[in-house]
């Protein structure tokens, strides 16, 4: 099956998946839909793949080439995948919306052609397109300020989490780092945020009191200069302040700048959420602890650290002991609330450099970098000891709970795989030996009778 830069292939059985990537195709793209079966009939050379990880659990060769993977479960990603993008299902159309953004200007770059939407805006603002917020950020400070000649520029991104402005970008050293919606009254850029409506001048605070845009003296704001929010969908995404020799305020009157800044605005806004969703595929939705992606990633950039600096890094792997039966007695979403109790024991237990993940089930992996073996034991056995006191409460009653605890410590010759494997094995030696406790093993070709068995008190 023939492609051209402009194809997406999109491998999936899911009709929803499907359905939506469709409906949010721009007009020139082509969209392909094949079955895992029939990717042997596509040539590698497609401008993008996009594969389903619940249908096909197995990536295709793609030339080298990045690609989009969408899975349900943390534990249907293979390792070794990280060249691919990763998109939780079900996802928002805002995410498709942005990785065919993303295509389309992959395909124009190989193409030499601009893209239709973006020929009446100037090159260099078309040109602001990068996923990185920060990336982002400061290719649009260099660019203002080249383009524009601004003397001084500040960008303040809106997030859900604050309410007012956080500072993205300044080449303003004592700049603001926030700016709140709630403050009376508000600085300029965080009042300018609220109205809406952007203001150019040469006395920028004359302006802002003849526009009766009530607002505190603020000598991080210029005195000529431009406060320009960056509207997306009926909201603000943030304020570009910027300022402007005297001389330069009619060539930016002059410019397209309501549509300059719907597409800042919808730039930074489509990097937010991408951003975003790369960070909810390392998330473990139930608990908010890391991920078996995430821990594979770690694990891959861990460990050769500990071969160049001949470092230390050991590995606890955790089984919940009698969550089987809180299922069975009190439903899973006792079940699940059991497993948060048990997330939240583990960030109390750990320390600054280390790390949890729940990798599937009542499965829990601790990463301790640094860390010889009786360090190790001692921070497994603060684990089984905080289970011990503090079990959760289920239907208004304490329900005990324990772990096995596996030990495993990284050896020259362990890749990510075999030193989960080892912790593994551990863990399950201390199931045999009668839960609530730890084991260990240090080497690959040890015996069972090699694992030693560490009651903890």
């Amino acid at each position: 099956m023939p492609t051209d830069p402009q194809t997406v292939v999109l491998v999936t059985n899911d009709v929803a998946l499907m359905r939506l990537a469709e409906r949010m195709r721009p007009p020139g793209a082509r969209l392909v839909r094949v079955s895992p079966e029939q990717m042997k009939f596509v040539s590698h050379s497609a401008a993008r793949w996009w594969i389903d990880l619940d249908s096909c659990p197995t990536l295709p060769e793609t030339a080298g080439r990045p690609c989009v993977c969408f899975y349900s479960d943390g534990r249907s990603i293979p390792p070794r995948t990280a060249r691919a993008t990763f998109v939780r299902k079900p996802c928002q159309s805002a995410i498709l919306g942005i990785l065919w953004a993303e295509a389309c200007d992959e395909a124009n770059v190989r193409s030499g052609g601009p893209h239709p939407a973006e020929s009446a805006l100037p090159a260099w603002v078309a040109r602001l397109q990068a996923l990185d917020v920060r990336e982002l950020t400061r290719t649009l400070t260099t660019e203002v300020k080249r383009h524009w000649q601004a003397e001084t520029v500040s960008i303040y991104l809106t997030t859900p989490e604050s309410n007012g402005l956080i500072l993205a970008e300044s080449d303003q050293s004592d700049a603001p780092v926030s700016l709140g919606f709630g403050e009376y009254p508000p600085a300029p850029a965080a009042a300018v945020a609220r109205r809406g409506e952007a203001v150019i001048s040469d006395d920028l605070s004359a302006t802002l009191a003849a526009k009766r845009i009530a607002c505190r003296a603020d000598e991080h704001c210029p005195t000529c200069g431009a406060l320009l929010p960056l509207p997306v969908d009926g909201q603000i995404a943030g304020v570009l302040m910027l300022g402007l020799p005297r001389d330069r305020l009619t060539t930016l009157r002059r410019s397209p700048l309501d549509a300059i800044r719907c597409f800042i605005g919808r730039a930074i806004r489509n990097a937010q959420q991408y951003q975003q969703a790369r960070s909810e595929a390392r998330i473990d939705r139930l608990t908010g602890l890391y991920n078996y992606r995430w821990l594979l990633e770690t694990l891959d950039r861990e460990i050769p650290r500990c071969r160049r600096h001949a470092g230390t890094l050991c590995l606890l792997l955790l089984d919940v002991d009698g969550l089987k039966n809180v299922n069975d007695r009190f439903g899973h979403r006792a079940g699940d609330a059991a497993l948060q109790h048990v997330a939240r024991q583990l960030r109390a237990c750990l320390r600054r450099p280390d790390s949890a993940a729940r990798i599937g089930g009542d499965e829990f992996v601790v990463v301790l970098p640094d860390t010889t073996p009786e360090g190790s034991q001692h921070v497994a056995e603060r684990i089984l000891e905080t289970l011990r006191k503090d079990p959760p409460t289920i239907a208004n009653r304490p329900q005990p709970l324990t772990a096995s605890i596996g030990l495993a410590q990284w050896r020259d010759h362990y890749d990510a795989g075999a030193l989960i494997e080892a912790a593994d094995r551990a863990m399950y030696a201390a199931k045999r030996q009668g839960r609530d406790r730890t084991a260990t093993t240090l080497l690959p070709c040890e015996s069972a009778g090699a694992i030693a068995g560490a009651q903890s008190a």
